[in-house]
């Protein structure tokens, strides 16, 4: 969900959780040129996730999630995504897309500033 109150980030601290991010996306394996398709609403950390993933090199494939399955289940299949990252409210619908398309792994972001 949401933040209760304001979130804010110095440009350090912003750097500094992009460093982060950045370092848990290549744990994860994720390497220049692989394609990482993201399903976020819009808030602050889905910034964070887009330079983390641009600054290693990922290409970044948007998902709609208000669109309908067949429409995020046809993304996923022809973009090639080997990961599947996602806030908590999309993580059982981003699974359930990801496992038709017989794509790679799905990982939460539902902290913010990390992924699991």
């Amino acid at each position: 969900g949401y933040a209760a109150g304001p979130i804010e980030y110095t440009y350090a601290s912003a750097q500094q959780a992009v460093d982060r991010l950045r370092l848990q996306y290549r744990q994860l394996g994720l390497k220049p040129g692989d394609r990482v398709a993201l399903a976020f609403d819009s808030r602050l950390d889905v910034y964070l996730h887009l330079l983390a993933l641009n600054a290693g090199g990922a290409s970044i494939v948007p998902l709609n999630m208000a669109g309908s399955d067949a429409e995020v289940l046809h993304i996923i299949r022809h973009s090639e995504s080997v990961l599947m990252s996602g806030s908590g409210e999309h993580m059982g619908r981003l699974q359930l897309r990801a496992r038709a398309a017989g794509r790679g792994r799905v990982v939460s972001a539902a902290g913010g500033d990390h992924v699991r």
